[in-house]
């Protein structure tokens, strides 16, 4: 229903649907096929002569709604991954515990049972 060839109304009706469908995983797939990217892409740069003000301005709504939630998908995933590294790396939670010799000398004699420590 997008397209130069078709009505002012079906073009803002088809914007509309589509943007909603965004939403929903699937149609969000269908929508970023190469297909489908191809003709929103070519409905958007068609020469003023093959198309209408509507049909550009539509597929160019339509076009920067794929690229903005690309972005965005990016941008979670990214931030997940930055997540993920920074639990794994963090060596401000990494404690290191130096005994001196007189402590492990304690430490020893007090596991020691017989140790006149006990």
């Amino acid at each position: 229903m997008l397209g130069p060839n078709l009505s002012d109304e079906h073009n803002l009706n088809a914007c509309t649907i589509i943007q909603d469908m965004f939403e929903i995983k699937e149609f969000y797939n269908i929508i970023c096929k190469r297909e489908s990217m191809t003709k929103i892409v070519n409905f958007s740069t068609a020469a003023f002569n093959g198309s209408t003000k509507t049909s550009k301005s539509c597929s160019l709504i339509v076009l920067n709604q794929i690229i903005t939630n690309h972005i965005d998908r990016q941008k979670k995933k990214d931030q997940k991954g930055e997540d993920k590294t920074e639990n794994t790396n963090d060596d401000d939670d990494d404690m290191v515990q130096h005994n001196s010799e007189d402590e492990e000398k304690e430490d020893t004699e007090a596991s020691n049972p017989n140790s006149a420590t006990v």
